[in-house]
């Protein structure tokens, strides 16, 4: 119960940091410092997310190994409608953010099981 807790959380967080930060970064930065805020987002901010994701789902790995799939899956049309790009222009960062979750997921589950046999 705790687990689908917290990912109900992150996937929250996801909803918050795709479609409502991009938002408020269109609404009231300058278009100057718009550029440099949005690549903050998508190369600092969303991998970190991507990151806690996978740290967070390693305990329950087996039956949650479908959640990075979906939290990067969000930022497509999240990001998208916020910022008024076009999806051809971001698939990539979703697959990338994707395999940056799955590989946290995979190395939290890895050093888990290691630590427990080691006990």
């Amino acid at each position: 119960m705790r687990t689908s807790c917290v990912v109900a959380g992150m996937l929250a967080a996801a909803g918050v940091a795709y479609g409502i930060a991009p938002a408020l970064v269109v609404a009231f930065v300058p278009n100057d410092a718009g550029m440099a805020v949005s690549i903050l987002l998508l190369y600092v901010l969303y991998p970190a997310l991507s990151i806690a994701l996978g740290v967070v789902i390693a305990q329950a790995l087996c039956s949650l190994w479908w959640v990075p799939g979906v939290f990067a899956g969000l930022f497509l049309p999240l990001f998208c409608f916020a910022m008024g790009a076009s999806v051809g222009d971001l698939w990539l960062y979703a697959v990338g953010y994707a395999a940056v979750g799955y590989v946290a997921a995979v190395t939290g589950f890895a050093l888990m099981r290691d630590k427990h046999a080691a006990s």
